[in-house]
């Protein structure tokens, strides 16, 4: 059985930071790992489905995918808490349907 891996786009979701980081595909993904200090027991990606993967302890942008996923409502709640870390965007105003779409407004945030 193959191991399930991530679809694309993705966050990056940083433990302990409201600010999400918007991964277009997997060369951004690769490019964000290989520049960061990640936290395999507390950082995770988010993928498009709602899926959430561990970066791996042998890094080089290696995922574990968790037994896990992130509810739609703290998804909603986390693009909301992003929204409001980067004090440009109304957060009350920011309405989306999908996993895809809150995706789309972190994205446009990233500039």
């Amino acid at each position: 059985m193959t191991a399930r891996q991530p679809r694309f786009p993705a966050l990056l979701v940083l433990d302990g930071h409201d600010e999400l980081i918007y991964l277009a595909d997997p060369a951004s993904w690769q490019a964000e790992a290989e520049g960061m200090q990640l936290m395999p027991d507390r950082d995770r990606l988010l993928d498009v489905d709602g899926h959430l993967y561990a970066p791996s302890m042998v890094g080089g942008g290696a995922l574990r995918a968790l037994d896990e996923t992130m509810t739609y409502e703290d998804f909603t709640a986390r693009v909301r808490q992003h929204l409001f870390a980067q004090a440009d965007t109304c957060v009350s105003k920011a309405g989306f349907d999908s996993f895809a779409e809150g995706m789309a407004i972190v994205a446009s945030q990233q500039g």
